[in-house]
């Protein structure tokens, strides 16, 4: 009897520990100080029990900024020849040219002419082309060296055997692997021709006798340039038809004689001279007709054209 009372005891008080245990454990006051948590691990024996232990300091995601990507620079070469080129004053076959180069940078959508900031890539810069059209092969004409501030230069006189059109080609090497050609063409043309006319106020020596006046003939080049020449003045009545020409540079004197004809001096003849030399030929002419004076010009050297130029007097 006595021995089942210990028995049942024990076993009252193997269920009562866990229970108290549990107690303890919800009633547990944490005296760690601020910084610190409260960590229940098991001691040497195996026992439970409490221990302070620092907070785990709060991870910072850490951000990462995608690397700003820059496109690669890509340069585009070009060349060109101006085609205002310059013949000489003398001789339209003798022409020089204005050649040059250019490179535009362009980075993330901005462009940059190189030529115009002076940073011009170095290399070398060719220009060839035709002298006759009866040759059809290129030859060099002019090479220079281009970089920086300097981005052409001028090539020539080049003599050219024939007028006509002609290709020109440009070439820019920069490197092995970067270059550009251009080809173009141009027209050498003769030179264009003026002729201007300078008609004096006649002038009476008498009533009777009638009138004089000069005519003074140039003719210019398309350069300002007059040209020591030989014209022909033609002078037509448009009346009758009559035509008085004659041939001779300078000026030119053209005059009128009337002569009493039946009692009146209305009617006469109008002659010219160069230089003073009359002409033998005279033609009818009456007072109030209209003449046509003409002076042309019949051309020289090849390539100035021919050109003339009219105006009207009125027999007074």
């Amino acid at each position: 009897m006595k021995k089942a009372l210990l028995i049942a005891t024990a076993l009252i008080a193997l269920v009562a520990v866990p229970a108290a245990q549990a107690k303890t454990t919800k009633q547990h006051k944490s005296r760690c100080h601020a910084g610190y948590v409260d960590k229940r691990i098991r001691g040497k024996h195996h026992q439970l029990v409490w221990r302070c232990e620092r907070k785990p300091k709060p991870t910072t995601p850490i951000k990462t900024t995608a690397p700003t990507l820059t496109a690669a620079p890509t340069i585009r070469y070009s060349t060109r020849v101006d085609p205002t080129f310059t013949q000489s004053p003398s001789n339209p076959l003798a022409v020089t040219y204005s050649y040059s180069a250019d490179a535009t940078e362009t980075v993330d959508g901005v462009s940059t002419d190189l030529a115009q900031a002076d940073d011009l890539p170095i290399g070398i810069l060719q220009l060839y082309g035709q002298t006759s059209d009866t040759e059809p092969g290129q030859v060099l004409l002019c090479s220079i060296e281009v970089g920086g501030a300097v981005s052409g230069g001028t090539c020539g006189p080049i003599d050219y055997q024939d007028l006509g059109t002609f290709q020109l080609t440009t070439d820019y090497v920069v490197s092995a692997t970067n270059s550009t050609t251009s080809t173009e063409t141009v027209t050498i043309s003769p030179f264009t021709t003026t002729t201007t006319e300078q008609l004096g106020t006649p002038t009476y020596s008498e009533p009777s006798s009638g009138w004089l006046t000069t005519l003074t003939p140039t003719v210019t080049d398309q350069n300002g340039t007059q040209l020591n020449t030989p014209t022909q003045l033609s002078i037509w009545d448009a009346r009758n038809g009559a035509e008085w020409t004659g041939n001779g540079s300078g000026v030119a004197t053209i005059y009128e004689q009337f002569p009493y004809v039946n009692g009146s001096n209305t009617q006469g003849w109008l002659s010219a001279a160069w230089a003073g030399i009359p002409s033998e030929e005279e033609i009818g002419i009456e007072q109030g007709d209209t003449l046509y004076i003409t002076e042309s010009y019949a051309g020289g050297g090849g390539w100035l054209p021919s050109a003339s130029t009219t105006q009207t007097v009125t027999v007074p």
